[in-house]
């Protein structure tokens, strides 16, 4: 909802500045009284009145919207966990870790540069391969078993 200074609602509505109370306004959030240049308002429509329990002293307009903005990532983050648990921040941290292993297991799956026997680099590449697939494999990160890392052997 769009707000503006309770000064620009009240004149927005016809109020003259003399029918502006110059002792301020209560803020029905926090009960401090501020000038009408520094309370805000919803923008009032063509010939409404402003409700005065609507309006809020600038810092509750703040907290308000930003109690308002966490609530929405609240939400979205709940929803993420339900439709899409790879988006959490475990399922993040789990394909975090899910690179590192890969790129860590890259050297024995290289077809130029590994020592390894052709067997054993088999066995690399079908555990870098299961590595890939986990979240294919798994549709939640908390049920993922890793794969147990091949034993090292040269020709």
């Amino acid at each position: 909802m769009e707000r503006v200074t309770l000064f620009e609602a009240l004149q927005m509505s016809g109020y003259h500045e003399d029918q502006i109370n110059p002792d301020g306004y209560v803020c029905p959030t926090c009960n401090t009284v501020s000038p009408a240049w520094a309370m805000n308002a919803p923008v009032p429509l063509e010939n409404e009145e402003v409700v005065l329990a609507d309006i809020r002293c600038t810092n509750c307009t703040i907290d308000l919207e930003r109690q308002a903005i966490f609530e929405a990532e609240q939400l979205e983050k709940a929803r993420l966990e339900v439709e899409e648990p790879w988006n959490t921040d475990e399922g993040i941290a789990l394909k975090i870790e899910r690179n590192r292993r890969i790129n860590e297991a890259m050297w024995a799956v290289d077809e130029n540069t590994s020592p390894l026997a052709e067997a054993a680099k088999e066995e690399w590449r079908t555990y870098v391969s299961q590595l890939h697939r986990i979240t294919v494999d798994y549709t939640c990160p908390a049920d993922v078993v890793w794969p147990v890392e091949p034993a090292i052997t040269y020709p």
